[in-house]
Protein backbone atom coordinates (compact mmCIF):
# COMPACT_ATOMS: atom_id res chain seq x y z
CA UNK A 1 0.00 0.00 0.00
CA UNK A 2 1.31 3.06 -0.61
CA UNK A 3 1.48 6.39 1.69
CA UNK A 4 -0.43 8.54 -0.22
CA UNK A 5 -3.31 5.35 0.29
CA UNK A 6 -2.62 5.51 3.91
CA UNK A 7 -3.22 9.59 4.19
CA UNK A 8 -6.46 9.28 1.84
CA UNK A 9 -8.04 6.37 4.27
CA UNK A 10 -6.72 8.76 7.21
CA UNK A 11 -8.74 11.76 5.75
CA UNK A 12 -11.67 9.50 4.83
CA UNK A 13 -11.60 7.96 8.12
CA UNK A 14 -11.70 11.85 10.11
CA UNK A 15 -14.37 12.99 7.56
CA UNK A 16 -16.37 10.39 8.89
CA UNK A 17 -15.77 10.82 12.32
CA UNK A 18 -15.57 14.19 12.41
CA UNK A 19 -19.16 15.72 12.51
CA UNK A 20 -20.64 13.59 15.27
CA UNK A 21 -17.22 14.52 17.04
CA UNK A 22 -17.70 17.95 16.86
CA UNK A 23 -21.19 17.49 18.62
CA UNK A 24 -19.63 15.52 21.74
CA UNK A 25 -16.49 18.20 21.93
CA UNK A 26 -18.61 21.22 22.04
CA UNK A 27 -21.02 19.65 24.71
CA UNK A 28 -18.16 18.67 26.37
CA UNK A 29 -16.68 21.77 26.87
CA UNK A 30 -19.47 23.88 27.96
CA UNK A 31 -19.83 21.35 30.76
CA UNK A 32 -16.15 21.46 31.28
CA UNK A 33 -16.29 25.46 31.68
CA UNK A 34 -19.54 25.57 33.57
CA UNK A 35 -18.80 23.04 36.03
CA UNK A 36 -15.02 21.52 35.61
CA UNK A 37 -15.86 18.50 38.21
CA UNK A 38 -18.85 17.25 36.91
CA UNK A 39 -17.56 15.78 32.91
CA UNK A 40 -14.34 13.92 35.32
CA UNK A 41 -17.19 12.45 37.32
CA UNK A 42 -19.72 11.13 34.64
CA UNK A 43 -16.92 9.55 32.93
CA UNK A 44 -15.71 7.48 36.21
CA UNK A 45 -19.43 6.71 37.25
CA UNK A 46 -20.54 5.53 33.52
CA UNK A 47 -17.12 3.25 33.03
CA UNK A 48 -17.72 1.87 36.41
CA UNK A 49 -20.94 1.59 35.98
CA UNK A 50 -21.40 0.04 33.01
CA UNK A 51 -18.20 -2.07 32.16
CA UNK A 52 -17.46 -3.98 35.60
CA UNK A 53 -17.98 -6.94 33.66
CA UNK A 54 -15.09 -6.39 31.30
CA UNK A 55 -12.57 -6.90 34.22
CA UNK A 56 -14.61 -10.15 35.31
CA UNK A 57 -12.35 -13.07 35.14
CA UNK A 58 -15.13 -15.68 33.70
CA UNK A 59 -16.15 -12.76 30.92
CA UNK A 60 -12.26 -12.85 30.25
CA UNK A 61 -11.65 -16.75 29.79
CA UNK A 62 -14.95 -16.79 27.66
CA UNK A 63 -13.79 -14.10 25.06
CA UNK A 64 -10.38 -15.79 24.66
CA UNK A 65 -12.07 -19.22 24.26
CA UNK A 66 -14.09 -17.99 21.67
CA UNK A 67 -11.30 -15.65 20.16
CA UNK A 68 -13.02 -12.78 20.40
CA UNK A 69 -10.51 -10.59 22.62
CA UNK A 70 -8.34 -10.40 18.97
CA UNK A 71 -11.62 -7.93 17.90
CA UNK A 72 -12.08 -6.68 20.96
CA UNK A 73 -10.26 -3.48 19.92
CA UNK A 74 -12.57 -3.59 17.08
CA UNK A 75 -15.77 -3.60 18.87
CA UNK A 76 -14.95 -0.83 21.10
CA UNK A 77 -13.80 1.39 17.81
CA UNK A 78 -17.38 0.44 16.58
CA UNK A 79 -19.22 1.93 19.95
CA UNK A 80 -17.81 4.57 20.36
CA UNK A 81 -18.27 5.13 16.39
CA UNK A 82 -21.83 4.45 17.30
CA UNK A 83 -22.19 6.79 20.51
CA UNK A 84 -20.70 9.69 18.41
CA UNK A 85 -23.26 9.18 16.02
CA UNK A 86 -25.82 8.68 18.59
CA UNK A 87 -24.81 12.08 20.27
CA UNK A 88 -25.51 13.44 16.71
CA UNK A 89 -28.67 12.36 16.11
CA UNK A 90 -29.52 13.18 19.38
CA UNK A 91 -28.75 16.67 18.61
CA UNK A 92 -30.66 17.12 15.45
CA UNK A 93 -33.71 15.33 16.94
CA UNK A 94 -33.85 18.02 19.98
CA UNK A 95 -32.74 20.76 17.70
CA UNK A 96 -36.41 19.73 15.41
CA UNK A 97 -38.29 20.52 18.49
CA UNK A 98 -37.45 23.24 20.17
CA UNK A 99 -39.29 26.27 19.48
CA UNK A 100 -37.64 29.26 16.59
CA UNK A 101 -38.64 27.88 12.84
CA UNK A 102 -38.34 30.43 9.63
CA UNK A 103 -40.48 29.02 6.91
CA UNK A 104 -40.80 30.98 3.39
CA UNK A 105 -42.81 30.46 0.20
CA UNK A 106 -40.77 30.48 -2.92
CA UNK A 107 -43.72 32.16 -4.90
CA UNK A 108 -42.84 35.38 -2.32
CA UNK A 109 -39.49 34.81 -2.49
CA UNK A 110 -39.48 34.88 -6.19
CA UNK A 111 -41.52 38.39 -5.95
CA UNK A 112 -39.01 40.04 -3.81
CA UNK A 113 -35.69 38.73 -6.17
CA UNK A 114 -37.76 39.80 -8.91
CA UNK A 115 -37.98 43.32 -9.88
CA UNK A 116 -41.95 44.80 -10.80
CA UNK A 117 -40.97 44.80 -14.80
CA UNK A 118 -39.40 41.46 -14.71
CA UNK A 119 -43.09 39.93 -13.45
CA UNK A 120 -44.59 41.72 -16.03
CA UNK A 121 -41.96 40.42 -18.67
CA UNK A 122 -42.95 36.81 -17.69
CA UNK A 123 -46.33 37.44 -17.30
CA UNK A 124 -46.39 38.67 -20.88
CA UNK A 125 -44.88 35.43 -22.09
CA UNK A 126 -47.73 33.21 -20.81
CA UNK A 127 -50.54 36.10 -20.50
CA UNK A 128 -52.97 33.63 -19.84
CA UNK A 129 -51.69 32.49 -16.75
CA UNK A 130 -52.72 33.85 -13.83
CA UNK A 131 -49.94 35.46 -11.91
CA UNK A 132 -49.67 32.76 -9.04
CA UNK A 133 -50.02 30.10 -11.68
CA UNK A 134 -47.61 31.76 -13.71
CA UNK A 135 -45.08 31.61 -10.94
CA UNK A 136 -45.89 28.09 -10.34
CA UNK A 137 -45.63 27.08 -14.15
CA UNK A 138 -41.69 28.79 -14.26
CA UNK A 139 -40.94 26.91 -10.51
CA UNK A 140 -41.61 23.92 -11.82
CA UNK A 141 -40.09 24.81 -15.53
CA UNK A 142 -36.78 25.51 -13.59
CA UNK A 143 -36.60 22.46 -11.53
CA UNK A 144 -36.75 20.24 -14.88
CA UNK A 145 -33.29 22.10 -16.56
CA UNK A 146 -29.75 20.75 -16.61
CA UNK A 147 -27.63 20.46 -13.76
CA UNK A 148 -25.48 22.73 -15.05
CA UNK A 149 -28.28 25.11 -15.37
CA UNK A 150 -28.91 24.89 -11.35
CA UNK A 151 -25.78 24.40 -10.16
CA UNK A 152 -25.84 28.12 -8.60
CA UNK A 153 -29.52 27.71 -6.69
CA UNK A 154 -27.67 24.62 -5.53
CA UNK A 155 -25.06 25.79 -4.45
CA UNK A 156 -26.82 28.60 -2.32
CA UNK A 157 -29.33 25.70 -1.37
CA UNK A 158 -26.58 23.58 0.40
CA UNK A 159 -24.93 27.18 2.16
CA UNK A 160 -28.89 27.63 2.84
CA UNK A 161 -29.09 24.17 4.47
CA UNK A 162 -25.75 24.28 6.67
CA UNK A 163 -27.25 27.24 8.37
CA UNK A 164 -30.60 25.80 8.95
CA UNK A 165 -28.58 22.62 10.56
CA UNK A 166 -26.44 25.50 12.74
CA UNK A 167 -29.52 27.30 13.81
CA UNK A 168 -31.18 24.18 15.00
CA UNK A 169 -27.42 22.92 16.67
CA UNK A 170 -26.99 26.36 19.13
CA UNK A 171 -30.89 25.84 20.44
CA UNK A 172 -29.47 22.35 21.55
CA UNK A 173 -26.17 24.05 22.94
CA UNK A 174 -28.05 26.92 24.55
CA UNK A 175 -30.54 24.43 26.77
CA UNK A 176 -27.37 22.22 27.31
CA UNK A 177 -25.93 25.37 28.77
CA UNK A 178 -29.41 25.57 31.11
CA UNK A 179 -29.16 21.82 32.14
CA UNK A 180 -25.85 21.54 33.06
CA UNK A 181 -25.97 23.69 36.72
CA UNK A 182 -29.29 21.34 37.01
CA UNK A 183 -27.18 18.17 36.41
CA UNK A 184 -24.65 19.00 38.76
CA UNK A 185 -27.16 19.72 41.53
CA UNK A 186 -28.61 16.59 40.98
CA UNK A 187 -25.57 14.73 41.24
CA UNK A 188 -23.92 16.19 44.47
CA UNK A 189 -21.24 18.21 42.55
CA UNK A 190 -20.09 21.63 43.36
CA UNK A 191 -21.38 23.82 40.94
CA UNK A 192 -20.28 27.42 42.63
CA UNK A 193 -20.34 30.07 39.84
CA UNK A 194 -21.99 27.96 37.62
CA UNK A 195 -24.91 29.97 36.93
CA UNK A 196 -23.25 32.74 36.24
CA UNK A 197 -20.12 30.79 34.19
CA UNK A 198 -23.74 29.49 32.19
CA UNK A 199 -25.27 32.83 31.54
CA UNK A 200 -21.72 33.86 29.70
CA UNK A 201 -22.19 30.92 27.52
CA UNK A 202 -26.07 31.47 26.83
CA UNK A 203 -25.09 35.42 26.05
CA UNK A 204 -22.09 34.17 23.25
CA UNK A 205 -24.51 31.89 22.17
CA UNK A 206 -27.09 34.08 21.36
CA UNK A 207 -24.69 36.49 18.98
CA UNK A 208 -23.99 33.34 17.32
CA UNK A 209 -27.63 32.78 17.05
CA UNK A 210 -28.45 35.98 15.61
CA UNK A 211 -25.60 35.67 13.27
CA UNK A 212 -26.52 32.63 12.29
CA UNK A 213 -30.09 33.34 11.57
CA UNK A 214 -29.24 36.39 9.32
CA UNK A 215 -26.78 34.29 7.41
CA UNK A 216 -30.21 31.84 6.98
CA UNK A 217 -32.30 34.56 5.31
CA UNK A 218 -29.20 36.27 3.55
CA UNK A 219 -28.16 33.04 1.71
CA UNK A 220 -32.21 31.95 1.09
CA UNK A 221 -32.18 35.69 -0.93
CA UNK A 222 -29.84 34.47 -2.45
CA UNK A 223 -31.38 31.46 -3.74
CA UNK A 224 -33.83 33.96 -4.77
CA UNK A 225 -31.83 35.87 -7.07
CA UNK A 226 -30.48 32.71 -8.55
CA UNK A 227 -33.92 31.62 -9.50
CA UNK A 228 -34.63 34.28 -10.86
CA UNK A 229 -31.14 34.53 -13.20
CA UNK A 230 -31.97 30.78 -13.70
CA UNK A 231 -35.89 31.49 -14.90
CA UNK A 232 -34.29 34.43 -17.21
CA UNK A 233 -31.70 31.99 -18.92
CA UNK A 234 -34.23 29.24 -19.12
CA UNK A 235 -37.07 31.91 -20.93
CA UNK A 236 -34.07 33.62 -23.23
CA UNK A 237 -32.92 30.38 -24.45
CA UNK A 238 -36.74 28.87 -24.84
CA UNK A 239 -37.34 28.90 -29.18
CA UNK A 240 -40.91 28.38 -28.60
CA UNK A 241 -41.47 31.44 -27.14
CA UNK A 242 -41.76 34.48 -29.24
CA UNK A 243 -41.15 38.21 -29.06
CA UNK A 244 -43.74 39.49 -26.90
CA UNK A 245 -45.48 42.91 -27.58
CA UNK A 246 -44.61 45.43 -25.14
CA UNK A 247 -48.26 46.63 -24.65
CA UNK A 248 -48.76 43.15 -23.20
CA UNK A 249 -46.03 43.79 -20.74
CA UNK A 250 -47.08 47.12 -20.35
CA UNK A 251 -50.31 46.14 -19.47
CA UNK A 252 -49.35 43.38 -17.19
CA UNK A 253 -47.33 45.55 -15.37
CA UNK A 254 -49.93 48.21 -14.48
CA UNK A 255 -51.62 45.03 -13.15
CA UNK A 256 -49.30 44.07 -10.78
CA UNK A 257 -49.43 47.06 -8.91
CA UNK A 258 -46.78 48.74 -6.33
CA UNK A 259 -48.62 47.94 -3.18
CA UNK A 260 -49.33 43.99 -3.79
CA UNK A 261 -44.89 43.54 -5.09
CA UNK A 262 -44.07 45.41 -1.47
CA UNK A 263 -46.90 43.56 0.83
CA UNK A 264 -45.06 40.04 -0.52
CA UNK A 265 -41.79 41.43 -0.08
CA UNK A 266 -42.85 42.23 3.16
CA UNK A 267 -43.21 38.86 4.19
CA UNK A 268 -41.10 36.41 2.14
CA UNK A 269 -39.96 35.13 5.23
CA UNK A 270 -41.46 34.57 8.76
CA UNK A 271 -40.06 33.28 11.99
CA UNK A 272 -42.63 31.37 14.33
CA UNK A 273 -41.15 30.10 17.54
CA UNK A 274 -43.85 27.00 16.89
CA UNK A 275 -43.87 25.12 13.58
CA UNK A 276 -47.98 25.26 12.78
CA UNK A 277 -47.44 23.34 9.91
CA UNK A 278 -46.09 20.02 12.12
CA UNK A 279 -48.80 20.75 14.90
CA UNK A 280 -51.78 20.94 11.67
CA UNK A 281 -50.10 17.48 10.17
CA UNK A 282 -49.91 15.82 13.72
CA UNK A 283 -53.57 16.69 14.71
CA UNK A 284 -54.52 15.79 10.95
CA UNK A 285 -52.86 11.73 11.33
CA UNK A 286 -52.44 11.31 14.90
CA UNK A 287 -55.31 13.01 16.84
CA UNK A 288 -58.63 13.57 14.02
CA UNK A 289 -58.21 10.68 12.18
CA UNK A 290 -60.92 7.75 13.32
CA UNK A 291 -59.48 4.50 12.16
CA UNK A 292 -62.21 2.51 14.14
CA UNK A 293 -65.47 1.15 12.18
CA UNK A 294 -68.65 3.14 13.08
CA UNK A 295 -71.76 2.15 13.69
CA UNK A 296 -75.08 3.94 12.64
CA UNK A 297 -75.97 4.75 16.29
CA UNK A 298 -72.96 6.99 17.18
CA UNK A 299 -72.53 8.23 13.92
CA UNK A 300 -74.30 11.20 14.77
CA UNK A 301 -71.41 11.97 17.71
CA UNK A 302 -68.71 11.15 15.29
CA UNK A 303 -69.58 13.78 12.85
CA UNK A 304 -69.66 16.29 15.66
CA UNK A 305 -66.37 15.45 16.52
CA UNK A 306 -64.98 15.73 13.42
CA UNK A 307 -67.03 18.92 12.65
CA UNK A 308 -65.12 20.01 16.43
CA UNK A 309 -61.46 19.35 15.08
CA UNK A 310 -62.51 21.13 11.39
CA UNK A 311 -63.22 23.79 13.32
CA UNK A 312 -60.06 23.94 15.57
CA UNK A 313 -58.05 23.09 12.46
CA UNK A 314 -59.31 26.03 10.83
CA UNK A 315 -58.42 28.56 13.69
CA UNK A 316 -55.13 27.47 13.85
CA UNK A 317 -54.85 28.22 9.82
CA UNK A 318 -56.42 31.69 10.42
CA UNK A 319 -54.02 31.85 13.05
CA UNK A 320 -50.63 31.32 11.04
Amino acid sequence: MKFSDILDNIQQAWKFIRPPFIYVFILAAEMFYIVPQLLPQLIVKSISGNFNFLIDPSFQQAIEFYGINKLFPLFILIGIIFMLYFVRFFVWSIGNILPGHLSYSKDDLLIHAASRFTLAEWWGKYPDLKIWDLLHFLENRLAKQSADSLSNIKYWEEKHFKYILMFKDVKVYILWALLVPLLSRHFGVNYTNAIGKAFVIIVLLLFIQVFVFFKQIYTLEQIGFAMVAGIEDMLVNDPTITKVDTAIIEQKRKLISDEWVKDNQKRWWIFTLVDMKEIRWFIKNFIAKDTFPRTTSNSTEHSKRISLWKRFLRAIHLHK
